[in-house]
Parts: C-alpha cells; structure tokens; sequence
C-alpha cells in the first residue's frame, strides 16, 4: 500500500476492496467480513482486500467459479456469463479510517 495506517494523518483514510459472491452481501453486512484460510494461491488466513475494485472483481470471479467447480479463469466467467455479472459477484468498497489510538 501506498502508506501505512500509522503515517495517515488525523482525517485520513484507506480505501480498499472486497470482492465476493453476491450471496455473501447479505452476512457480511450484518456480520462483518470473516478471516478465512488461504485458497487461490494467497496460502494464508485473512480477509482479503485489493487495492483498487478490478482487483477485487478478478478475485471475485475466482471465488464464484471455484464454487461452482469451474476452471478458475476470469476470462472464461467474462465470456460465461457476461451481463449477469452484476448478479453474481459484488465488491464492496471498504473505507478504514485512522486509528485514534495511533499517535
């Protein structure tokens, strides 16, 4: 990342995003986003964010065909499912602020 949260100035923040299945949005409004083990080569636990939301949408493309056994190709769900994309997968843009405990 550009900047680490401790050199963030009182009002700022770090944009980030979360790409999942649609299905998910529902939980993770109510519930938060959930640690979860590593799979699609990132081989640690986490939540995982991308810096800008293509990164986040690639990552979400491989969530929903991994769910649905499909070789894990973004290029082929483009291809696949073109305009239902939108019913599919979300990104959801995750704002952080600065801690006000960092000083």
């Amino acid at each position: 990342f550009p900047v680490t949260i401790e050199q963030l100035e009182d009002n700022e923040t770090v944009t980030l995003y979360h790409g999942t299945l649609k299905e998910n949005v529902p939980s993770i409004l109510s519930g938060g986003l959930k640690v979860s083990s590593g799979w699609g080569g990132a081989g640690t636990e986490g939540v995982y964010l991308s810096k800008t939301p293509s990164g986040a949408e690639y990552w979400a493309k491989i969530a929903y065909m991994s769910k649905n056994e499909e070789s894990l190709e973004p290029e082929k769900f483009d291809r696949k499912y073109g305009d239902k994309k939108q019913d599919l997968i979300s990104i959801l843009r995750i704002v952080i602020p600065r801690p006000k405990w960092i000083i």
